[in-house]
């Protein structure tokens, strides 16, 4: 049997070695430090980072072509993330070569394809986005990734589906992300009750979440919970500043304002 040493060209346990010192000095990348070159619909909370997909049993440990795998995948997410496509497709390349179940590079084929933008490969990107579930549907950020490519394409129930799976996930990363994500794509199909729900969560783990705050103010304003929406922005206002204010939070300011005319609720300013 050929062994995957011979396989890739590492003929010697130098190369092997080289390659690993790569990895190690590779920095983990954060989804958002990819910037897609079209627009997004969410918060822009696609990822190419923490591929540490080495995978499979629990109790059983990575095997040589897994690990090539995972060096070639991490390699490749430098390069997408400092736009040198060519060279990202030809780790990934690479990556399947040595292990064609591995899901982390099938992601981030999707992500490279989707990357270059140009209707044939964005097109392809979706086929990559399932093979990567397909071959190990616990790893979330491929969800969370599909979702986003999803909404892209205009597919809000299916993105809304992917979002649900990520953002129940316990333990992954970026859950907030994922659930950020679901609230945008649920308040887009017109279901307030689980936007409102998908950013109570996010406040609930990060009580900081200024998107959080600015999504279920409008939310609470437009279903006439003005109390809570007051007490909401008002934690913002305290947590921002004046001088951090957004045109977004100055709009909601003003009509807090009119509904307090209007509806004769006495309404807190902010106290520092």
């Amino acid at each position: 049997m050929t062994t995957s040493r011979q396989q890739y060209g590492f003929n010697s346990s130098s190369a092997h070695s080289r390659l690993r010192l790569t990895h190690f000095r590779l920095t983990r990348l954060c989804y958002a430090s990819l910037l897609l070159s079209v627009p997004l619909l969410m918060i822009g909370c696609q990822s190419i980072g923490s591929v540490t997909g080495i995978n499979g049993p629990a109790h059983s440990a990575p095997t040589a072509s897994r690990q090539v795998a995972d060096i070639r995948t991490q390699m490749a997410a430098q390069y997408l993330n400092t736009g040198q496509l060519d060279a990202a497709q030809r780790q990934l390349n690479r990556a399947l070569e040595a292990d064609k179940a591995y899901a982390p590079a099938y992601d981030m084929q999707a992500l490279l394809l989707q990357r270059e933008g140009s209707a044939h490969n964005w097109a392809q990107a979706d086929s990559f986005f399932r093979q990567a579930i397909k071959h190990d549907p616990s790893f979330m950020p491929a969800h969370n990734n599909y979702g986003v490519y999803l909404s892209q394409s205009g597919q809000y129930q299916a993105a809304l589906a992917q979002f649900k799976i990520a953002g129940l996930a316990l333990g992954y990363e970026g859950r907030i992300k994922a659930l950020q994500n679901l609230g945008l794509t649920a308040r887009q199909l017109g279901d307030t009750q689980l936007a409102s729900q998908a950013w109570v969560q996010v406040l609930e783990l990060d009580r900081g979440n200024v998107s959080a705050h600015l999504e279920l103010v409008d939310l609470l304003l437009d279903s006439g919970e003005v109390a809570y929406a007051q007490n909401l922005y008002n934690e913002m206002h305290l947590q921002l500043g004046d001088d951090a204010q957004t045109p977004r939070m100055i709009r909601q300011g003003v009509r807090l304002k009119a509904l307090q005319d209007t509806i004769g609720i006495p309404i807190k300013p902010a106290v520092r």
